[in-house]
């Protein structure tokens, strides 16, 4: 912290570095962000703190202003203002402010305080401990009429009757923080309702009973960080926390940093940042004075924890194969039958050139198939499965067959539907199944042949919860004769499987493969459907939501230490068919800018771990329902029912640049060439969802709050030097950018203020603006390297096609 300079009835001081562990005084202190991002603590509640957010910590109340990420720099004004100073000019004893722009809608009374504070802290940085001028004086007085005018209130208080309800609380908490107690066990100890216990949280401490007590329990935690050599886990259950994971969260949370390092931190303390001189130091002068002149700190200050540097050899590479061009989901096969499914297939395969079409409850009521049994009909049964098959072949698209029946419901949460899965198929028993199977690939080879076929895929799901048929066996004795029936028809025809899911737990994985192995019995290749849920109990009813980002790639890594262990023969040819950061089709998530990054992070963390990674739903128009339909609904989509590309499509795109050859790969980026050498990479701002996020139900989030749920919202420097390219040579980059501002669907429709039933004029509009922006720049090699920096917006992803001119 800098130095101050103070006058009788306020001091201000500048933070710059280190934040505010935890302070309390008996004065009045108003904050203010000049640049940066904080978490800001007032007793014990925490909330993001952003740039120009201003504020007034009432005397005597705790506060803590955390950065953000550790080695993030801030720069916040600190006022302090005098108590009895200003219970002098108000002629009142108890005085308090409610000053909090972040909540408060009334702007116009911020506005001209956020100025003034400004200016005085200006002449601050440009008069250092200079004496101060009348101007000065001014200044400071009209910043006090300010904050008394629009924020002081005078207080009505019972002071005795406060003092002993908040030590009656206080006492019980401190006593019994570390078990596991709640709002009714204090109510129940106090002789209290729970609706009263929960009033008077709110009005003596400002916060709920649970968070009170988590901020408590975060105190004593802390301390046995740094005091006790205990492990994490045992710190965790010995303050209260009911498993590792509640602390991680709930710590990082108030102190910005994982348990972990702040164990290290203080360990190792590095030493307090002196001035170099009286007064403001010169990196806070000179951050200062970077940001009255640009209104923004230089990029060649740039955070080191947002800058992701890459050095590579452009000679030093190898083929891989991408993920994103494999297959893409489609639907029930009924769905094809309608025209704006078929719109959708025949946009997508002109702009991302998938090779294969994966569809599924080919015997369900709606495709007439399976009758009462008999043979009549012929092949004319199958009439509408071939009006499916030709409309893909018709657009140059391989079909991928599921033969399992599986759930055709829309999923609100994990836990409720807007609409329950109705699948009825009317086999009588298993011997019918097996003959109309039998009937189909008889008809099927009739129709296409059978070289065209065994250039197709099958798969076979398995799913204990659907019964199509009464008798229904276990699954490697079906598995097993429908490969028989396939293969006496196309006898090099390829049957994939099981289809089950992976990632809800290890045991439900290692049961599937221990099935192949014991039986000798195995697919041409592995099929998993990927969830994003842990389920408890072994019921679905008490899944939850899993928070790690990176699971798709923590649960195939699994899948492969599994694989190893009981000797699965082979390892390549493994295909996620489905995968989702959710399963509802209600979550506005699904139409972000975060999605993009997320496809982004699947694809490139999961080269050379599978074969293909198939994402879950091509079109809104398969997820629509009477509950709404809105432009955006939340629906898993890549496209909106109106032929829209969300930026998880462009995302898809964008990857399409990219040359077959791979130089190097991060968590965030991926650099390819192509023979001649030129370059193609991708790179993206990846930002995780906070704790708000994990609070309430997937479908509960909203449009209007949609960038309330990530941890921050700052830029993202690349830095690439790429070594051993001709020397003296000019490079053309092409830029193609999807970010708030080019690219995201959400963001264009807000600025319609999100109407409903817009003309189709608007919808044309929409289509043609929710693109890339292209741009180029110029770059040329010095001494056999090309370096460059590239600098992403929040959120953003961006491709660069880098060529030799």
């Amino acid at each position: 912290m800098d130095n101050r300079f103070s006058m009788q009835y306020v001091s201000i001081d500048i933070l710059h570095r280190n934040g505010v562990d935890l302070a309390k005084t008996s004065d009045v202190t108003l904050l203010l962000m000049l640049d940066g991002q904080a978490q800001l603590g007032i007793d014990g509640q925490k909330k993001l703190f952003n740039q120009d957010d201003m504020v007034i910590i009432n005397a005597g109340t705790a506060y803590s202003l955390t950065k953000i990420m550790e080695r993030s720099n801030i720069l916040v004004g600190r006022f302090v203002l005098s108590s009895s100073y200003l219970m002098k000019v108000a002629g009142e004893k108890n005085i308090s402010f409610i000053c909090d722009s972040r909540e408060d809608s009334q702007e116009k009374d911020y506005g001209e305080t956020r100025v003034l504070m400004k200016k005085i802290i200006r002449d601050y940085a440009v008069n250092g401990l200079a004496e101060a001028s009348l101007m000065q004086i001014s200044d400071l007085l009209k910043l006090l009429h300010l904050i008394t005018s629009h924020f002081m209130i005078i207080e009505d208080r019972n002071p005795e009757k406060d003092q002993d309800r908040t030590r009656e609380i206080q006492f019980f908490l401190e006593q019994n923080y570390d078990q596991a107690i709640g709002l009714s066990d204090v109510a129940d100890h106090l002789g209290l309702t729970e609706a009263y216990l929960a009033r008077c949280m709110k009005k003596y401490f400002g916060t709920t009973l649970i968070n009170y007590l988590y901020d408590i329990r975060l105190a004593h935690a802390r301390e046995d960080l740094v005091s006790s050599r205990k492990s994490l886990t045992r710190v965790s259950f010995d303050n209260g926390f009911p498993n590792l994971t509640a602390f991680d969260k709930r710590f990082a949370e108030k102190y910005g940093s994982t348990p972990a390092m702040y164990r290290k931190h203080f360990q190792h303390p590095e030493e307090d940042e002196k001035p170099s001189h009286p007064g403001v130091s010169k990196e806070a002068h000179d951050k200062l004075m970077d940001y009255f002149e640009t209104g923004m700190i230089p990029l060649s200050r740039v955070n080191p924890d947002n800058l992701t540097e890459v050095v590579c050899d452009a000679e030093d590479y190898s083929a891989y194969t991408p993920l994103w061009n494999v297959a893409i989901n489609i639907g029930p096969a009924e769905a094809l039958l309608r025209s704006d499914v078929q719109q959708s297939v025949l946009h997508a395969h002109t702009r991302l050139e998938f090779k294969y079409g994966r569809i599924w409850s080919i015997f369900s009521p709606d495709m007439y198939i399976v009758n009462s049994g008999e043979k009549s009909g012929g092949a004319s049964k199958f009439n509408r499965l071939f009006r499916v098959l030709d409309f893909l072949l018709g657009t140059n698209v391989k079909p991928i067959i599921e033969l399992g029946e599986k759930r055709n419901w829309i999923r609100k949460t994990v836990s409720s539907n807007v609409r329950e899965s109705r699948n009825e198929t009317m086999f009588r028993d298993y011997a019918h199944f097996l003959s109309t199977l039998d009937e189909m690939m008889e008809a099927l080879v009739a129709k296409y042949r059978r070289h065209e076929l065994s250039t197709w895929a099958f798969e076979i799901w398995d799913d204990k919860r659907i019964e199509v048929y009464s008798d229904k066996r276990d699954y490697i004795t079906i598995f097993r004769d429908v490969q028989g029936i396939i293969r006496k028809y196309v006898p090099k025809a390829t049957l994939g499987g099981a289809g089950n899911y992976i990632g809800w737990s290890n045991t439900h994985t290692e049961e599937s493969i221990r099935r192949w192995i014991d039986t000798n019995t195995f697919p041409d290749y592995l099929t998993f459907t990927y969830s994003p849920y842990r389920v408890q109990e072994k019921d679905e009813r008490f899944s939850t939501l899993k928070a790690d980002e990176d699971d798709l790639a923590h649960t195939i890594d699994g899948l492969h230490r599994i694989m190893k262990k009981y000797g699965y023969p082979v390892f390549s040819n493994i295909y996620i068919n489905k995968f989702n950061m959710t399963d509802s089709s209600r979550n506005y998530f699904n139409d972000s800018l975060w999605k993009a990054g997320y496809m982004a992070k699947a694809y490139l963390s999961n080269i050379g771990k599978v074969a293909g990674l198939l994402y879950s739903q091509l079109s809104d128009t398969t997820t629509d329902y009477y509950d709404d339909q809105r432009l955006l609904n939340g629906s898993g989509g890549l496209l909106t029912r109106d032929l829209i590309e969300k930026p998880a499509f462009l995302t898809l795109t964008l990857m399409k640049h990219l040359f077959g050859n791979l130089v190097a790969k991060g968590e965030d980026y991926i650099l390819t060439r192509d023979e001649y050498g030129n370059f193609s990479l991708l790179c993206f701002n990846f930002i995780s969802r906070n704790y708000l996020y994990y609070l309430q139900e997937e479908d509960k989030n909203t449009l209007e709050d949609h960038y309330s749920y990530f941890e921050h919202q700052e830029k993202k420097t690349f830095h690439f030097r790429i070594e051993n390219v001709p020397d003296d040579q000019l490079f053309t980059l092409h830029h193609h950018v999807v970010n708030r501002q080019a690219g995201s669907i959400m963001d264009e429709w807000a600025r319609f203020d999100f109407l409903d039933n817009l003309p189709i004029m608007d919808i044309a509009y929409l289509r043609q603006v929710c693109i890339p922006k292209l741009y180029y720049t110029r770059v040329a090699s010095k001494d056999g390297k090309l370096e460059f920096d590239l600098v992403l917006e929040p959120l953003e992803i961006r491709c660069v096609t880098i060529r030799r001119k």
